[in-house]
């Protein structure tokens, strides 16, 4: 949910290149994730990608370079509109549009899709369990046999024996993002902060209701929709995850 937050709060305050400057560079697309990605179709250049909740979809952007067909929606039209801006030499196969993902099933039918991704950590903006479990269910129904949704979420299994857990940190040579889940008896809260020129301190989130989700939550989600198979990383290198790595990369297998 921060994500969505910040993305929100800086097209209010600066202006459309500044928004830019600040997500690329605070969530950058790194040389393993887009390998993962794009090797998981092998070679298959009629595959097509789904970038879920995807702000100003930097990788999808890489992804539709590439020659694959891409598809980014977000629910907040203020990103797309920015997105298509910077989207002028890939229209042919990129497409973006701006609709809930609770709408991914009505919008796109069955079989349409075979890689959905939902990264740095934007399903957090899901809030109720409920409709975490209708995004899995739409999502696996646009997906063709055999596709796959990739879902990478910080590991938030630590906050069940602490009271409070900090997110890695996001950062540039001038700017930073904090982030941190706190507990409050049976309740959990996400707070904020983006630092601005190392010293101005802007509060984006202050005790946010959010609802953790743990490998555990997936598992159960996966099983509960009928996913085929999940398999769960550390890393977009595919290194084992444990209780203890950082992030959780997740594959779920329609």
């Amino acid at each position: 949910m921060f994500n969505i937050i910040f993305y929100f709060y800086f097209i209010i305050k600066y202006k459309t290149k500044k928004i830019l400057k600040y997500y690329s560079s605070l969530f950058p697309v790194s040389k393993e994730q887009l390998s993962f990605l794009v090797n998981s179709v092998n070679d298959n250049k009629n595959a097509s990608f789904l970038d879920i909740e995807c702000g100003l979809s930097d990788i999808g952007y890489e992804i539709a370079k590439k020659g694959f067909n891409v598809t980014a929606i977000e629910s907040h039209p203020d990103f797309i509109n920015l997105l298509n801006k910077k989207n002028k030499k890939l229209k042919d196969n990129f497409k973006t549009s701006s609709f809930s993902t609770m709408d991914i099933a009505r919008r796109f039918g069955k079989n349409k899709f075979d890689v959905a991704f939902c990264i740095n950590s934007r399903l957090l903006a899901i809030q109720d369990p409920i409709l975490l479990t209708k995004f899995f269910f739409d999502t696996k129904i646009a997906l063709k046999d055999g596709g796959i949704l990739v879902v990478d979420l910080f590991n938030m299994s630590k906050v069940y024996s602490q009271d409070k857990i900090i997110f890695p940190l996001r950062k540039t040579a001038k700017h930073s993002l904090l982030v941190n889940l706190t507990r409050n008896d049976l309740t959990y809260e996400l707070n904020a902060t983006f630092v601005k020129n190392n010293k101005k301190e802007i509060p984006i989130l202050q005790n946010e209701p959010s609802y953790p989700f743990t490998k555990q939550t997936i598992e159960n989600k996966a099983k509960e929709v009928k996913f085929s198979s999940v398999e769960f990383y550390s890393d977009y290198n595919k290194t084992p995850f444990t209780e203890n790595s950082e992030r959780i990369i997740c594959v779920l297998k329609k």
